[in-house]
């Protein structure tokens, strides 16, 4: 008769089921005492020895007795979950706890497996979605535990009765694992020696293959032969174990030293191999089940959130989490590649609460699991993941994780990101992970698919919306200040940057107009910064065209460290804003996280930026009609002052005031200049300017000397001011400065000016505004001349009239009228004395006849003196000949005219007759000219001489010369440079003259 053959030790199997389960798990009695808990456990409740907890109380007393306990599985023999329970700790607290609960068969009775975790009660959508997460992740620890250990006495059962019918002392039921690894699901033998439950071996360190038979272990090498051989085997036998066509498993039996299998055993062992396959099979069957119902009811968790709208964030962390769980991973997750191949985690999962952080970014080099599949497509496995250089292998490696897997995820055929999966501490991934990852890839590659498709339109929606907004305020000619406050905020809400900011350009500097940050504490930016290469202002001013910068931390310049040091960015974007051909601007946002900016942001930037560039064209048109409306304006009222001969300082006022008014309210002034060289300030509007009435210096560079020497308007900068007029105006603060001529009978007569202390300049019409009220000045000034001319000429010819009737006057009394009176005297002498004396009558006869006479030649003399009878009968050629032959030196006479007009021949015979009268007295030349031609309608007539030169123009002949001409149309001008002669030449206007035959 057969020895009784002894029962599997029951904390052997029960200390084998749950040594290998993460979670915290324990088995308690129908009394409530701990049987026996694992490390995870251990841990949780504060203790270092899992055997520590041995006959402690599972649940605190009060709950412990309660209907509702989760001991009722021990009692009722139910599944019992909770989601807060109490449970005691060695050193008297109690560790809360979410549990689940399932019955067990003990050999003292049925007891209870409990898996449990910590809580923080929470009241939050996130923590009762977590909740059934939470407690379906425990049910399947324990449910898990309970069925191993049933499995396992039932598999042991299996060895011993198996061992019994065949006729072994010894015999193993072993499990193949993904990793060439078997494990010891349940062992027989006669002297309880062998392998023992719940141990793992090298499948290469098997003496015995499966189906294979090794008749003598003395050879046999290897850990696994030596402990056989300590049991006092000498033989052993495989047969595999076969489920749905896989080898699951083998039967390993063993023979005595001494004592040889028996030549059928592979017979009689392959039945039996059969019976364990249908045990395994139907418990595999089972945790499939309970799998797929896992898998549905995490399905449709997820399906919940994605009904309810959540956040990205929230949705990808929920099914990262439900991946891990279902798959029973330590840790998943979840990154996603940029444009630039890094890889930025989006979601992170771990069963021991100490998830990847998701600010890491992994760069696209190297041999981290981002990089591998990036570079590849495919699924990778690291298993020495310590050794990789990156920042998630030197987290995963405080963990304790050495083997990681990266499964690539792709949505709608691009490789959006990656899924990595790490086992903690010993425990290895099995070979089949990554495809059951790659499974639930496809899933959550739709889900992503969805909300980014949703995300996209609502993004749409959201941009529409923000640009109908602006194009509304676009179309109702908001203020350009609040436009541009409105737009950079719509952007950077759009846009999720940090700050967002317009800038416009002007021709080397910018500065912000707008600026916006969701904060709402934006820095204060008053001051202007250069356009410096290398900067994204100057790359878009450039070009005219978007640009960005996607790291600040090798840029230079003044703006680029504003931007980096004091907002803190670490990469911007920017869209140029046209306005009539010129980039006028840019709309420009910012981001401080190590992200980057996404690749669409400066296309969206441009939709903004050409509604900006509209309502700007538009402002500026609006107010470049205003403008010129109120300039035309302006120029009416001063054009009105000059019509109506308003005083010469009405005149510079009203310039001044209408110019500076239209100029921003700028300081103007009017200045003449002297012959001296210096200027007066003749008018002025404004502050800070030179008060009216005085001189200034034009040395250096200023304004107004800088008009006088290039006789056109000009621009200056407080870099280029200089000389006193320059010192002045800088101890003003001026910084620009415009000026115009005042053009007066073709020379600069004086200036127009306006100073600035805006640091913006001018615009850039400004010199051509004041060269139009200039004109008009000019017009002023010329008329004043006019009239003053006029007024003075008025007043010469009277005095001239006046000077000719006192001559004409004096003459006849002191010539003809004293011999007229001296004739009639003689006259009546004579008529008493011809009858007494003819003689002495005859003779006072004779000298009245000659008084009579003389006093006839003296009248003809006189009224020769006003228009000579040589002129009146013979011409301007016989008047100017005869006037040739009385001069002392040789004289040439060019003048071939027709007969003109009596008035003309008269103006043109006095010119000469005074130019050569000036040449007689005052030249000291040796020969002198005398043409005149008729060119065009107009009598042109010259005297030249060779004499001394440096005649004066304003001499009383001339200036009635001058006055004579003037009746009638004509012009004299006198050069006479020292030392080279001098011309006098006339211009006489003859129209309605006809040429007639020379004479």
């Amino acid at each position: 008769m057969d020895p009784p053959l002894p029962t599997p030790d029951a904390d052997t199997v029960l200390t084998a089921a749950v040594g290998g389960v993460v979670s915290p798990v324990l088995i308690a009695g129908q009394d409530g005492a701990i049987v026996v808990a694992n490390a995870a456990a251990a841990v949780a409740l504060g203790c270092g020895d899992p055997r520590e907890l041995t006959g402690r109380p599972a649940l605190e007393e009060s709950a412990a007795e309660g209907c509702g306990s989760l001991l009722s599985a021990a009692r009722d023999g139910l599944a019992v979950s909770r989601d807060l329970v109490s449970l005691p700790c060695p050193d008297g607290a109690f560790l809360r706890a979410a549990a689940f609960a399932v019955p067990i068969e003990l050999d003292r009775g049925r007891g209870a497996v409990i898996a449990f975790t910590a809580v923080v009660e929470a009241d939050d959508d996130a923590a009762r979605f977590n909740a059934p997460s939470r407690l379906a992740s425990l049910r399947r620890a324990a449910t898990g535990i309970a069925e191993e250990v049933a499995g396992g006495r039932a598999l042991s059962t299996a060895a011993r009765e198996i061992a019994r019918s065949v006729g072994l002392p010894l015999l193993h039921i072993l499990r193949c694992e993904p990793d060439r690894t078997v494990t010891v699901v349940a062992a027989w033998s006669a002297d309880d020696r062998g392998l023992r439950p719940g141990s793992r071996h090298a499948a290469a360190d098997l003496p015995a293959g499966a189906g294979a038979r090794v008749d003598d272990l003395a050879g046999a090498l290897g850990p696994v032969a030596d402990a056989l051989r300590a049991a006092g085997t000498g033989a052993v036998i495989g047969t595999p174990v076969v489920v749905d066509d896989g080898v699951w498993g083998l039967l390993l039996g063993g023979q005595h030293v001494g004592a040889a299998l028996a030549a059928d055993v592979e017979q009689r062992l392959a039945p039996f191999a059969g019976l364990v396959a249908s045990r395994v099979g139907s418990m595999a069957r089972r945790r499939e089940l309970a799998r797929l119902a896992d898998e549905q009811a995490s399905l449709r968790r997820v399906a919940t959130l994605v009904a309810r709208g959540v956040p990205t964030s929230e949705l990808l962390a929920a099914m990262t989490r439900e991946i891990g769980l279902l798959l029973d991973l330590d840790m998943l997750h979840l990154a996603r590649y940029d444009e630039d191949g890094d890889a930025h985690g989006v979601a992170s999962w771990s069963r021991h609460g100490n998830p990847i952080p998701l600010g890491i970014v992994t760069s696209d080099e190297g041999q981290s699991i981002p990089s591998l599949v990036l570079r590849t497509g495919r699924q990778v496995r690291v298993s020495d993941y310590e050794s990789v250089a990156s920042a998630i292998a030197e987290r995963l490696d405080v963990l304790g994780t050495h083997t990681v897997v990266g499964v690539p995820l792709r949505v709608d055929g691009r490789l959006w990101g990656v899924l990595g999966a790490a086992a903690a501490d010993d425990r290895r991934l099995p070979e089949n992970v990554g495809d059951r990852i790659a499974a639930f890839s496809e899933l959550l590659a739709t889900a992503i698919g969805n909300l980014e498709a949703r995300e996209a339109r609502a993004r749409l929606n959201q941009e529409h919306e923000a640009l109908r907004d602006i194009a509304t305020l676009v179309a109702h000619d908001v203020a350009p200040n609040e436009l541009f406050a409105e737009v950079a905020a719509a952007i950077g809400h759009l846009l999720g940057a940090d700050f967002a900011a317009l800038t416009p350009f002007d021709d080397d500097e910018t500065w912000v107009a707008a600026a916006w940050s969701p904060r709402g504490d934006h820095p204060q930016i008053d001051q202007r910064f250069p356009i410096a290469p290398d900067t994204l202002a100057y790359a878009i001013r450039a070009t005219g065209r978007p640009a960005r910068v996607d790291l600040f931390e090798d840029a230079a310049g003044e703006l680029t460290r504003f931007v980096r040091d004091v907002l803190g960015a670490r990469s911007a974007a920017g869209a140029p804003i046209v306005v009539g051909g010129r980039v006028w601007g840019a709309l420009i946002v910012h981001t401080t996280a190590e992200r980057r900016l996404p690749k669409d942001t400066t296309a969206r930037l441009e939709r903004f930026s050409e509604l900006v560039a509209t309502a700007i064209g538009n402002s500026e048109a609006r107010a470049e009609l205003k403008a010129l409306a109120d300039e035309q304006a302006a120029l009416r009222r001063v054009a009105t002052l000059v019509a109506y001969a308003a005083p010469a300082e009405a005149v510079f006022a009203a310039v001044g005031r209408e110019l500076g008014g239209l100029l921003w309210d700028m300081p103007t002034q009017v200045v003449r200049y002297d012959e001296d060289g210096d200027a007066t300030v003749l008018a002025g509007w404004g502050d800070s300017i030179t008060p009216a009435g005085q001189r200034v210096s034009l040395e250096g560079d200023s304004v107004s000397s800088l008009v006088k020497r290039a006789g056109a308007p000009v621009r200056i900068s407080a870099d280029q001011w200089s000389g006193p007029l320059g010192e002045y105006a800088l101890s003003f603060g001026l910084r620009w400065g415009v000026g115009a001529p005042i053009m007066v009978d073709g020379r600069v007569w004086g200036a127009m000016t306006i100073v600035s202390r805006q640091r913006e300049p001018f615009p850039a019409d400004t010199e051509q505004r004041i060269a139009r009220f200039a004109e008009l000045v000019a017009a002023a000034i010329s008329n004043l001349e006019a009239r003053d001319a006029l007024a003075a000429s008025r007043a010469r010819v009277v005095a001239a009239a006046d000077d000719e009737r006192q001559r004409v006057v004096h003459d006849l009394h002191d010539g003809a009228q004293q011999r007229l009176v001296h004739t009639i005297v003689t006259l009546k002498l004579a008529l008493k004395m011809l009858d007494e004396r003819p003689e002495e009558g005859r003779e006072f006869v004779a000298e009245g006849l000659e008084q009579a006479e003389q006093a006839t030649r003296e009248l003809r003399d006189l009224v020769h003196g006003i228009l000579p009878r040589v002129l009146t009968v013979g011409g301007l050629r016989a008047a100017v000949t005869t006037l040739a032959a009385r001069m002392t030196i040789p004289v040439g006479v060019d003048v071939w005219i027709p007969r003109l007009d009596g008035g003309v021949e008269g103006a043109a015979y006095f010119v000469v007759a005074e130019a050569l009268t000036n040449v007689a007295k005052h030249a000291a030349a040796t020969r002198a000219d005398v043409r005149a031609r008729v060119v065009d309608g107009m009598l042109q007539v010259a005297v030249r001489d060779d004499g001394a030169g440096g005649a004066r123009s304003d001499g009383r002949g001339l200036l009635g010369l001058a006055d004579r001409l003037a009746v009638l149309q004509g012009r004299l001008t006198v050069d006479s440079p020292p030392l080279r002669g001098t011309t006098v030449s006339a211009t006489i206007p003859i129209a309605g003259i006809v040429e007639a035959e020379f004479r």
